[in-house]
Formats: C-alpha cells, sequence, structure tokens
C-alpha cells in the first residue's frame, strides 16, 4: 500500500520479479483510488484486487490473479473502506498464486483488449460529482452495472 515508484534496478533484483497487491481490477483501473473511480463510473466490478508483477509504468505489469470484491458496498461506504476490503478478499487469491509461483507455475491474466485507464487522485469536482451520483442511484433505487461484467 504504498506509491513508490521503484528503479528497474530495484524491481528487478528478485528471480521471479517483484510483485504489488493492487486495490483495483487493473488495467481497467491503474493508480491509486481505484474504488472511487470504479464507483463513480458505475463500475462496481472494478472495485477488487489485481496481484502484479512490477514494471516501468504505473500498475501496468503482467496480472497474476484478481477478483472483485463481494463485500464492498459503494453506496454506504467510502472508497478507502472499499479498498481495504478489496485487500482483504484477496489474501487467499495471493496465498494461492505465491504458492503457484513457488511450485514452478507462471499464472496469468489475460488482459488482451481490455480498456487500460490510469487514474490519478480525485479533486473536489470529482467527489462533488460522486455524491450527486450516489445520491441519484439510492434515490433511483437502480442497480449497479453488474458486478459479474468482468472479473
Amino acid at each position: 500500500m504504498c506509491n513508490v515508484i521503484l528503479r528497474p534496478e530495484i524491481f528487478s533484483i528478485p528471480p521471479l520479479g517483484m510483485l504489488v497487491f493492487h486495490p483495483g481490477v487493473t488495467p481497467e483501473y491503474r493508480g491509486p483510488h481505484s474504488a472511487f473511480w470504479a464507483t463513480l463510473n458505475n463500475e462496481f466490478w472494478g472495485i477488487g484486487w489485481s496481484l502484479l508483477r512490477i514494471d516501468a509504468g504505473i500498475d501496468t505489469g503482467a496480472v497474476l490473479a484478481q477478483g472483485t470484491c463481494r463485500s464492498a458496498d459503494p453506496r454506504s461506504e467510502s472508497h478507502v473502506v472499499m479498498q481495504h476490503k478489496a485487500h482483504v478478499d484477496g489474501i487467499a487469491g495471493v496465498v494461492e498464486t505465491l504458492r503457484r509461483l513457488e511450485s514452478g507455475e507462471r499464472p496469468m491474466v489475460d488482459t488482451a483488449g481490455r480498456a487500460s485507464n490510469n487514474y490519478t487522485h480525485p479533486g473536489f469536482t470529482d467527489w462533488l460529482r460522486l455524491r450527486r451520483f450516489l445520491a441519484k442511484l439510492k434515490k433511483a433505487d437502480v442497480p449497479a452495472r453488474s458486478e459479474s461484467e468482468r472479473v
């Protein structure tokens, strides 16, 4: 849970590569505050986690495993809480993937053809847009896009 960009001299040291446990579904939700942007985009399936290899980009490495956070509720929880829940939900998947790597397997999620978006920190107007969207969603009792659309 850091945002330091490592130099290749550092992330290339481990023989199997260095991994990051990202609180968002990549490549669609790269960068910080993934749950905020997935909620604002009405793509609740994007509130989740990805285990990926670190490379020179921002959350652009090969995805080894990922999943949607089933316990998050964008209508009543902050994006920070949902991202922490995503990490908790993803622990079993990370452990399984590390075991597979240890046994010599090379797990990989096919991300070919998927949109790649690098989001940044939300600003005040983004927060206002989110508040309006959530109020409309609650008032209309409209379901969000299906969580099963992606992961």
